[in-house]
């Protein structure tokens, strides 16, 4: 009697109980060989969309290893799901440029270019942002040329071809849109840091530029305007390194500088919230600390300052003399908590004096 012979392969039902008994019989690190096993398997097929439902799997499964690793608390767990989705990342990034060329896989090409867009933030020049910067911009145009300074991924990307123009409008309007809702923060030289990233694709700056004037508002653009004003003397584009490097640096004197005069400034006119200075004891000779008038500084060089108050009118001749004394103390003390190498001149002018007054402060270490 002959033996009926069955159809096999045919039920996807009856596949699927299989591949449920199967995976549940491995353990999550076998699980995740067999999931790598049967994703390269999809692409070989070129199936993109199981392909990416079996890197979703894959993601899970990595998730849960770490967590099952890490103690159960809430922090233990929080700092396994970020191990976790930096495995991930790293793995989805190396996949990225081993996928075959051409117009093959739209969806997990776009998928993988989102995850590892999503460690890229704008107001973060640190490592990790820039290198998912990096990535997005070899993404969107492949390496050509070897460069010393090539990033690793153009140095993986090289030889690769560029994706096609749907591909390289969705990774643009996926920077477009990180851009502008992770947004910059308030310093403007931290679109200036993307935009000089070597060798930045023309679309790609300009993408930048516009998310930059969407996030920020006409106040800001005025503001980067009046930074790119207060740079235009400076000619910042014909300046060598040296001189950049020592722009750098005088600019931090100065700031650190104008800070300090600044705490000098309020020592000398404290603000109160609950009352108005100067005030009637501030007016009596003796009353008080407080410098009456209008203080205005000039900075010769780091090193030479010159403070010039104007007393009221009201101010009688007794009142200015000890209004002048105030002034002196208060730089006297100032001088002596900085302990740095700068000279001071005091100029006082109006109230009771006649001819203004002058007091240079010798030069203090």
């Amino acid at each position: 009697m002959a033996t009926r012979e069955f159809s096999s392969g045919r039920d996807h039902v009856a596949n699927q109980i299989l591949a449920e008994i199967t995976l549940g019989s491995l353990s999550p690190g076998e699980r995740l060989g067999w999931f790598e096993k049967a994703f390269w398997s999809a692409v070989k097929r070129e199936l993109d969309e199981s392909a990416l439902e079996i890197l979703g799997l894959s993601q899970t499964t990595i998730q849960g290893i770490e967590e099952e690793k890490a103690e159960k608390d809430y922090d233990s767990q929080a700092a396994a799901r970020r191990t976790a989705r930096e495995i991930f990342l790293e793995k989805i990034e190396s996949i990225y440029w081993e996928l075959p060329d051409g117009n093959v896989f739209p969806k997990l090409r776009l998928e993988i270019i989102r995850g590892v867009a999503s460690s890229w933030s704008p107001s973060i020049t640190l490592p990790p942002s820039c290198d998912a910067f990096d990535f997005l911009k070899a993404a969107y145009k492949p390496g050509g040329s070897r460069y010393k300074d090539e990033t690793r991924w153009e140095k993986a990307s090289r030889g690769k071809k560029d994706p096609d123009k749907e591909l390289r409008e969705k990774i643009l309007d996926i920077i477009h849109q990180r851009a502008r809702t992770i947004g910059f923060g308030d310093n403007p030289d931290k679109l200036f840091f993307w935009i000089k990233r070597t060798r930045l694709p023309e679309d790609v700056a300009e993408v930048l530029a516009k998310a930059r004037i969407e996030e920020a508002g006409i106040e800001r653009i005025f503001r980067d305007a009046w930074y790119a004003d207060m740079l235009g003397p400076f000619e910042v584009e014909k300046r060598s390194s040296a001189g950049l490097e020592l722009h750098t640096k005088l600019c931090e004197a100065i700031k650190d500088l104008d800070h300090q005069v600044g705490d000098l400034l309020k020592a000398m006119q404290p603000e109160e919230k609950m009352s108005f200075r100067p005030n009637t004891q501030d007016r009596q000779i003796g009353g008080s600390e407080y410098v009456i008038g209008k203080i205005t500084t000039v900075y010769n060089s780091l090193q030479a300052i010159e403070i010039s108050v104007v007393l009221e009118d009201s101010c009688d001749r007794g009142l200015s003399c000890c209004i002048f004394g105030r002034a002196k103390r208060h730089i006297r003390k100032w001088l002596e908590e900085i302990q740095q190498s700068v000279s001071v001149v005091l100029r006082m002018d109006g109230g009771g004096f006649k001819v203004p007054l002058v007091y240079p402060f010798n030069r203090t270490r």
